[in-house]
């Protein structure tokens, strides 16, 4: 009996384990992820730590502490921005915006030519919308929120883009779309920048009238090489990926359990 249930034991686990991994392989093109638990440090791909220019940490969605960052209107974060997609990409975050009068943007990256930076921020030029877009309002697309500003609340903003176009997603609900592929990112040796833009040659900080800093709580970036389905990141709206371990560890653990115990039933036997 206690053979039968030590096989099934390692059975259940490594199938679990598995599911949980390859559901929706949220770490397939990850290339930068700052999760914000007690850092700025990046666990994708990269590995590029981002510089804190003044933001603090406070508790995130969850309550857990130190686990997201507070920009307080002139704070922002920066890191490298060589290797980020220049092409078909993901671009997701959590925000809770205290005000949108700054025009504030979210996130921004790259830079070094007439339309080439990736910006994605609100209010943008003064309209009521969320919106991707670059320096001389090139490659846009904006989602007008009408009396639902997403201001005072956590939401999640996600924008993909690939060869069928560019699509804006707030809370896992697709709220705009256009055939536009965005694939002229200059990244060598330029800025990513958290709570405020980059500038024409993709270098943080840059605010102006139609663009700000960002003022409350940003939390979990994530930077994709491939533009997720809409399944993918509603399911990362309620995944932190800091907490589920890398594929090959889960396998890697799983077999190690299974070995344990085959082991322990050779002892037995």
């Amino acid at each position: 009996m206690k053979r039968a249930l030590i096989t099934s034991v390692s059975v259940v686990f490594l199938c679990g384990a598995l599911t949980r991994a390859c559901k929706a392989d949220l770490f397939s093109g990850l290339m930068s992820y700052y999760a914000f638990s007690g850092n700025a440090n990046d666990a994708g791909s990269l590995g590029h730590t981002g510089t804190v220019h003044g933001a603090a940490l406070i508790a995130d969605r969850s309550g857990n502490a130190n686990s997201a960052y507070y920009f307080d209107g002139d704070d922002y974060i920066s890191a490298s921005a060589t290797g980020l997609p220049t092409a078909a990409r993901t671009v997701a975050l959590w925000f809770k915006a205290d005000t949108l009068s700054t025009r504030p943007n979210l996130l921004g990256y790259g830079g070094g030519g007439y339309g080439t930076s990736w910006l994605m921020g609100i209010n943008h030029w003064g309209h009521p919308a969320m919106d991707v877009t670059s320096h001389y309002n090139v490659n846009t697309l904006e989602y007008y929120y009408g009396t639902s500003a997403p201001v005072g609340a956590w939401d999640y903003f996600a924008i993909t883009t690939d060869s069928t176009g560019t699509k804006l997603y707030l809370n896992g609900d697709l709220k705009a779309s256009n055939t536009n592929y965005v694939q002229n990112t200059i990244v060598t040796g330029k800025d990513l920048a958290i709570g405020v833009a980059v500038n024409t040659g993709g270098y943080a900080p840059y605010v102006d009238y139609n663009v700000g800093y960002f003022r409350g709580v940003i939390d979990e970036v994530g930077i994709w090489n491939r533009a997720l389905s809409q399944a993918e990141i509603q399911q990362l709206m309620r995944t932190d990926l800091s907490a589920v371990p890398l594929p090959g560890a889960i396998l890697l653990g799983a077999i190690g359990l299974g070995v344990a115990g085959w082991r322990l039933r050779r002892k037995m036997a």
